[in-house]
């Protein structure tokens, strides 16, 4: 066992971590002025919740399951982990309470539910193994921007819900990886119930689609127009996806990621300089 600081970081996994806290600054940059400390403890409530449900991920999956072969928390440590990130979550929320309103609570508690329901109960199903984390991050938007504005307006409720069908399609290709070991243990991801190929092209085909909907809804006057080309950046990286089928790049999952963080970054550029 990793000595305890170690042994906590280890639940710290960045790709998750830093994709949640981008999607709670994209929607509070969608709300001028932007408040940096309302968004500090928005990110930080995100990262609990984010945080709980990689422990206790990892606790069910080696002390319930007995599907990992070793485990970097004693049980101990975990619910000491598990009790810790929910105290901050709350105190966090409670914060956005006095300062933004009532609807923080329902988003927040949202998706600290998520996070309480992914193992052992959502990861078990097609629906639940993808959208749970995609759900997540839409509320992570919403409770961004809700924190600045003190309500949801129709334009970050619109661009949350395409971004929302871009990332399912992001996690179908992220659970094709996964495919020989969820198999076994009756994980019924997306992959396991269509197959990998079948389910590479839906992926795809989700990230295509969401795209191509966001550049619409930006012409349309919904986002501004610079938007559409953060939309558009996202297509050639789903037609490159599309044909990567070696595990070498997991199945063209870093060719979509790559997307997602030129698209995000694009679009925090775009909000921060009213573009």
């Amino acid at each position: 066992m990793a000595a305890p600081f170690k042994a906590y970081w280890t639940q710290v996994h960045p790709i998750f971590m830093i994709a949640a806290l981008q999607a709670g600054l994209v929607g509070s940059l969608f709300y001028s002025p932007f408040d940096l400390y309302r968004f500090a403890v928005v990110a930080i409530g995100i990262f609990s919740a984010l945080y709980y449900a990689h422990v206790k991920d990892s606790y069910v999956d080696y002390y319930v399951r007995h599907e990992d072969p070793a485990a970097q928390l004693t049980r101990k440590q975990s619910k000491l982990a598990l009790a810790g990130s929910v105290l901050v979550f709350f105190a966090c929320m409670a914060y956005l309470y006095t300062v933004s309103g009532w609807l923080i609570i329902p988003l927040m508690i949202g998706g600290l539910a998520l996070a309480y329901a992914h193992a052992p109960y959502l990861d078990m199903n097609p629906l639940g193994a993808t959208a749970g984390y995609p759900t997540g991050l839409f509320l992570a938007t919403l409770a961004g921007f809700y924190s600045q504005a003190g309500f949801i307006g129709f334009s970050v409720l619109a661009f949350s819900f395409v971004v929302w069908i871009i990332l399912n399609g992001v996690k179908i290709v992220d659970d094709i990886k996964d495919y020989g070991w969820d198999k076994p243990f009756g994980k019924r991801s997306a992959v396991v119930a269509l197959g990998k190929r079948n389910a590479k092209l839906a992926g795809c085909a989700l990230v295509a689609a969401g795209a191509v909907l966001g550049i619409l809804l930006s012409l349309y006057g919904i986002f501004s127009t610079t938007t559409s080309a953060a939309f558009a950046s996202l297509l050639p990286f789903a037609f490159v996806s599309m044909g990567k089928d070696s595990r070498k790049g997991l199945y063209g999952l870093y060719v979509l990621l790559a997307g997602v963080y030129v698209f995000t970054i694009s679009e925090i550029i775009i909000l921060f300089f009213g573009l």
